[in-house]
């Protein structure tokens, strides 16, 4: 595998192909700082699966009993192991979940494209989700959504954030959401969620900006426009925060998903760097 470096202004950036290889440079800057780091995860997939399933599930048997299989990966994530023995071992959608029970990350939050079923939810906004499910309120109920007070972290300490900013500007043509991925109206939501997410669950003194990994998969971006935004001061306030920025370039997904034909990892890398050397000039 092949893991560039590269340092703009200090800021240690790590450039790999596949996006489990992230787990080999989340473990160096772990260890170069005084406590674990969290995680912000841009990408267009979730990449929450529990770390190593599939080998858990296909070499060593254990198919039936989940609990069994979290026992399993926290085993494996606990003993001394070699890295690039366990990357050749997790599929590019676990190493999130395997980082944070290796202790190389404390929390993650996963900002994606992706609709799942997963996405964090308050105390409040589960308990209008039950009344509106109930049968006698299925085509009466006008309740509004309330705003999400209070939080509880998530088992795996993965928080997904949804897509509730595109029902809010009332946004729903698919290429205008890609091309605004990366534009302060999304992202300014979005890290206001994940602010008050957090002074609910680790308290108002906690500003995760303050250690925290940047990591990025390209195929975020489907659009020329979703990596030129016209408004990008939170995505560059990121960039200038973060301890360090990993960068998945997952080739064949860009090529999958672009909705421009032209679009190419070779122009999302230029352009990213564009990006990372203008928000820390």
């Amino acid at each position: 595998m092949d893991i560039e470096h590269k340092v703009i202004n200090n800021k240690s950036i790590y450039i790999f192909e596949n996006h489990n290889e992230a787990i080999i440079p989340w473990q160096q800057i772990s260890l170069s700082l005084n406590s674990q780091p969290a995680l912000l995860s841009l990408d267009y997939h979730t990449d929450t699966l529990l770390g190593l399933l599939r080998y858990i599930y296909n070499e060593l048997n254990i198919t039936q009993d989940y609990q069994l299989q979290i026992e399993k990966s926290n085993e494996l994530a606990s003993k001394q192991f070699d890295t690039i023995d366990i990357v050749k071992k997790l599929r590019n959608d676990e190493q999130i979940d395997f980082a944070i029970r290796a202790g190389f990350i404390s929390h993650a939050y996963v900002i994606s494209q992706d609709n799942s079923m997963f996405t964090i939810q308050s105390i409040e906004e589960q308990q209008w989700l039950e009344k509106k499910r109930k049968p006698q309120n299925m085509f009466n109920f006008n309740i509004p959504k309330p705003i999400g007070k209070n939080y509880i972290l998530p088992e795996n300490k993965i928080i997904e954030l949804d897509n509730d900013i595109f029902d809010i500007l009332e946004i729903y043509d698919e290429r205008l959401q890609k091309d605004l991925v990366i534009h302060d109206k999304v992202l300014s939501y979005k890290i206001s969620k994940i602010i008050n997410i957090n002074c609910s669950i680790f308290g108002s003194n906690y500003n995760f900006l303050n250690n925290f990994i940047l990591d990025i998969d390209l195929d975020y971006f489907n659009t020329f426009n979703s990596i030129n935004p016209a408004e990008r001061t939170i995505f560059y306030n990121l960039i200038y925060n973060a301890k360090a920025i990993t960068i998945a370039k997952e080739s064949y997904f860009v090529n999958e998903l672009k909705l421009d034909e032209t679009l190419s990892v070779d122009f999302l890398l230029e352009r990213l760097f564009e990006h990372i050397k203008q928000a820390l000039s």
